[in-house]
């Protein structure tokens, strides 16, 4: 669990529920469709980290996912270093860690119908809630 990141706010324009404002720049993780993601705002061009937190039976379409903040200078480092490849199997773990190391955790959380590319809804959450970290498939364990 964890607290946001002081003044780290959601974009408002992510907020809105609706088609997706935003888009994906790169899918970190995948089930069904996407899980965890890098993502730009399309108005501002603001980037975040979205990390899927729970999903929604029977179909597990609708995904709530903690948000993140992250510096564009992060975004295209980790871009430009998974576009190199490697033969090291734990490269690709080391570098999205990396990632999630350099965010900042906003007071919002997200809640998208994967499947039909829509935004479903967003909460702010206080500053003194608790936001589970650990990544989904942990947790399913």
């Amino acid at each position: 669990m964890a607290k946001p990141a002081p003044d780290s706010h959601l974009c408002a324009h992510l907020a809105a529920a609706g088609p997706y404002p935003f888009t994906v720049e790169t899918v970190l993780d995948d089930q069904g469709g996407m899980t965890d993601a890098l993502i730009r705002c399309g108005t501002c061009g603001e980037a975040l980290l979205i990390e899927m937190i729970e999903w929604t039976p029977p179909r597990f379409d609708i995904r709530t996912f903690r948000t993140s903040r992250l510096d564009d200078d992060v975004i295209a480092k980790f871009l430009h270093n998974r576009s190199r490849g490697s033969c090291d199997i734990n490269r690709a773990g080391a570098e999205w860690h990396a990632v999630q190391a350099q965010a900042y955790l906003t007071d919002a959380v997200l809640t998208l119908d994967v499947r039909q590319s829509r935004v479903v809804g967003s909460r702010q959450l206080g500053a003194d809630v608790d936001i589970p970290m650990g990544h989904w498939r942990e947790r399913l364990r």
